[in-house]
């Protein structure tokens, strides 16, 4: 499940990156809107949005998701200074919300509830298939060796299929913001991914990026 959080205080963001990401969770951490902007475009399972980091800026961050993502659960992150607020973030399409302080695992507890599992298989084709529970590609049946980058890919592909995904996008997702872009690296692992899965499903947008048939 990728979880897309947006949360000012760096102790409590990387607090919560390190929970997630030792329950199996994938955690795309912001500490602001502005930098959260740059990978609005990419559809995460859940959103977990900090009012803290600017009230009206998170206001229309939560628009700007339900206009591209109108399933996925958005959970604000409020203190009490902040509850007049919520009716408008309600109206805007948040899900739910959570008042500071809080535990980890209520916060857990409430995604879970929103969420519940992700459906296991990914049929791709006729012939192959993604294991989203244990992360094996098949082809009639028989595994496919995948790296770690290239299940990163496809699992991007697969939660934005039929749209393009820019190459800084999918960079980003799976190299990390500290590193410098190249789209040389990008364009090797759609070629290696794209053997591997013995078929055109990936196909290219010139210019503009990636996507999955």
């Amino acid at each position: 499940m990728d979880i897309f959080l947006v949360e000012a205080e760096k102790d409590i963001n990387n607090a919560l990156k390190i929970y997630f990401e030792l329950r199996n969770y994938r955690v795309s951490q912001f500490y602001d809107i502005k930098e959260a902007n740059k990978s609005i475009s990419i559809e995460y399972d859940v959103y977990l949005i900090d009012l803290k980091t600017s009230v009206s800026e998170a206001l229309n961050f939560i628009k700007d998701v339900r206009e591209l993502n109108k399933k996925s659960p958005i959970i604000i992150i409020s203190t009490p200074k902040e509850i007049k607020k919520l009716k408008d973030a309600y109206d805007l399409g948040c899900s739910d919300h959570i008042k500071r302080p809080f535990e980890a695992k209520e916060l857990e507890e409430r995604i879970k509830r929103f969420c519940g599992r992700n459906t296991p298989l990914v049929k791709l084709s006729s012939e192959l298939n993604y294991y989203l529970d244990t992360k094996i590609l098949t082809h009639n049946d028989k595994p496919i060796k995948l790296s770690k980058h290239e299940k990163k890919l496809l699992e991007i592909l697969i939660k934005n299929r039929g749209i393009v995904v820019s190459a800084d996008m999918i960079f980003d997702n799976i190299w990390g913001r500290d590193k410098s872009f190249d789209s040389g690296l990008v364009r090797s692992i759609v070629c290696r991914l794209r053997k591997k899965m013995i078929s055109d499903l990936i196909f290219t947008s010139v210019d503009l990026g990636y996507g999955l048939k």
